[in-house]
């Protein structure tokens, strides 16, 4: 089980973007939350150097002025202490950047409880912030079944972060170190919040952020508590929080074993050569995940098995146009279109038109996004690029009408919509802004 952590957490410095995919594949929880604890356990050893250091260079400054009698230092001793307050200096941070590193759980010293906050508090306020700024739905079901691989992915991102700098550390070391390892975290706990919850990326880094002043607000607290906080060390407290919540702690845990399984299933199946919907099954589980090499290579092995399914098709054609890819996707997308006129609730005339309107065949797209917009007249992005469409035309005032439908549809949608849709809303605002 290490050995297959090793390999993920290898992923995470060679292709971060991918990385908290595979996690969510094959990682286990106990193995990420090992890793992390040995890497901290680590991280303690050029604390300690640190520290050591600390106390013979205070030792040598007290031995020069017990020297001086409480007099003068003479020119050489005045030197020398010159020259070890800027060893000082150069070695330590001032006071409060130290204790705002604390806080943060970015100092060496609070390695152990940073992994505590980081399961505690980062990981699900992350999930119900990042759930209620995209509108996913309902957070407690998000909570329960994204945590515990969440966790994991960030528990594996809090190793990789650390780990080069636990190591480095007992050669060299710098008062901001915490805050370049805390940087490098927060990039990748970005990518690990778009993977697993299948956001976009912003959003994603914006919840990081946050998510990481509520961490360092539970440090606060959890120093101002003082020895309160210690009274949840207590085997009766312990034993009762327990058999209170184990039960919901297993469930946390065999949402990912599920997840896995389910994955598994899918990757048994595509073992029959005549199976296309394992493949296309897979494509969509990884174009969530954002995992765009997979989802592309799996699309395409279901449109070699069965060409003839038009939302195979679709989701591949749909998939080359985000990718840049305009005139292979416009192939695949006008064969969805052949095989089923309103394939995916007609969405395949909308991908049509975005494709022309990339190639810049712009009285095509008018042409395919206007059967779109007829059919699915309250679809903000459709109606952005028809506006668009328009606009390249010299049709300024229909255009316009366009943006002017977007921004209200956005307005009117349904909360658990506005998430994946908000993005669209403020395109078709900026557009409104360029016609004047």
């Amino acid at each position: 089980m290490l050995a297959d952590q090793l390999r993920l957490l290898l992923d995470y410095y060679l292709r971060p973007w991918v990385a908290a995919s595979n996690t969510m594949d094959r990682g286990r929880l106990a193995g990420a939350v090992l890793l992390a604890a040995l890497t901290a356990t680590l991280w303690q050893g050029p604390w300690q150097l640190a520290q050591r250091d600390a106390m013979r260079l205070g030792a040598e400054i007290e031995r020069i002025h017990d020297d001086s009698g409480g007099k003068e230092p003479t020119p050489e001793q005045a030197r020398r202490l010159q020259q070890l307050s800027r060893q000082m200096l150069d070695r330590y941070a001032p006071p409060a950047a130290q204790q705002a590193a604390r806080w943060a759980g970015a100092a060496p010293e609070s390695a152990l409880r940073s992994l505590v906050v980081l399961a505690v508090i980062f990981a699900p306020v992350s999930i119900l912030l990042l759930s209620r700024w995209e509108s996913m739905g309902r957070s407690t079901l998000l909570l329960t079944q994204n945590l515990a691989a969440l966790v994991s992915c960030l528990m594996l991102a809090w190793t990789a972060s650390h780990l080069p700098w636990a190591i480095l550390g007992f050669w060299w070391t710098t008062p901001w170190l915490g805050w370049a390892m805390l940087a490098h975290f927060l990039v990748l706990a970005a990518l690990s919040l778009r993977t697993v919850l299948g956001s976009s990326l912003a959003p994603a880094a914006g919840t990081a952020l946050v998510s990481v002043a509520a961490a360092a607000g539970g440090g606060i607290l959890a120093d101002a508590s003082g020895g309160a906080v210690f009274i949840l060390a207590s085997p009766c407290v312990l034993y009762y929080l327990w058999s209170r919540f184990h039960g919901d702690l297993g469930a946390l845990g065999s949402a990912l074993r599920h997840q896995q399984s389910f994955r598994r299933h899918l990757e048994a199946l595509t073992l029959n050569p005549r199976d296309a919907d394992a493949h296309y099954q897979l494509g969509l589980l990884y174009r969530q995940r954002h995992d765009l090499a997979q989802a592309e290579s799996r699309f395409r092995q279901a449109v070699e098995i069965d060409v003839e399914d038009a939302d195979y098709l679709f989701q591949l054609g749909r998939l080359l146009r985000e990718q840049g890819k305009a005139e292979e996707a416009l192939g695949w997308l006008r064969q969805a279109a052949q095989r089923n006129d309103k394939a995916s609730n007609s969405e395949v005339w909308r991908e049509i038109g975005g494709a022309q309107l990339t190639l810049g065949r712009h009285g095509e797209a008018v042409g395919s996004l206007a059967r779109y917009v007829e059919r699915r007249e309250y679809d903000p992005e459709g109606l952005v690029l028809y506006g668009q469409a328009l606009r390249e035309l010299g049709q300024g005032a229909e255009a316009r009408q366009a943006f002017e439908r977007a921004v209200e549809a956005v307005r009117t949608m349904p909360n658990y919509r506005k998430g994946e849709t908000r993005r669209w809303g403020s395109q078709a605002k900026r557009e409104l802004s360029s016609l004047g």
